[in-house]
């Protein structure tokens, strides 16, 4: 009885250890040490769907200073510039009940990413296309977990935006031999 209680002894420590070992650690950066600030002006949008561009850039910013790796600036004071584009957007049904009323949906976004600095117009640093995220949702408005489409869409380009942030970080650079 007396080992059994002596083991409990450690149950705390041993959580704190596992809690420890399973957090997060961001990739390791390939963004240029000299960019320390960047500026992101407005996405642009090719899709159909009026006003996700303000919703991305709002997102992407948010994840940006988030990661806290970079400052967000404005365009004059910039080590870079974030350009990105919103190439698609797309919501399909994934299944439905069986009285035919779609069930589950399936929301969906591609961005293009350009990395430029300012002292060198000409080319940019680095391009990132096919950054995607997506998102699965109950699209049955009878069902007690449905998900209003608004939520959704706030909840996919929150998505995206991390995943530009990832890719922009920890993205391929050339080398300084390269350039």
């Amino acid at each position: 009885m007396k080992s059994w209680i002596y083991c409990l002894r450690y149950v705390p420590a041993l959580s704190l250890v596992l809690l420890v070992a399973c957090t997060s650690v961001p990739l390791e950066r390939t963004l240029p040490e000299a960019i320390t600030a960047i500026d992101v002006p407005m996405f642009k949008n090719l899709t159909y769907e009026p006003g996700i561009e303000e919703l991305i850039t709002n997102y992407t910013i948010e994840s940006f200073l988030a990661d806290g790796r970079l400052t967000v600036v404005q365009k004059g004071v910039a080590d870079a510039r974030v350009e990105g584009t919103v190439t698609a957007y797309t919501v399909s049904v994934s299944s439905f009940a069986s009285d035919d009323f779609p069930m589950i949906s399936t929301a969906e976004a591609t961005a293009k990413v350009t990395v430029w600095q300012p002292q060198k117009p000409e080319a940019p640093i680095a391009e990132f296309s096919d950054i995607h995220a997506s998102i699965p949702y109950v699209a049955d408005p009878r069902s007690t977990v449905y998900e209003n489409v608004v939520e959704v869409k706030k909840q996919l380009f929150r998505t995206l935006a991390s995943n530009i942030v990832t890719m922009v970080m920890t993205g391929t650079y050339p080398s300084e031999a390269e350039k």
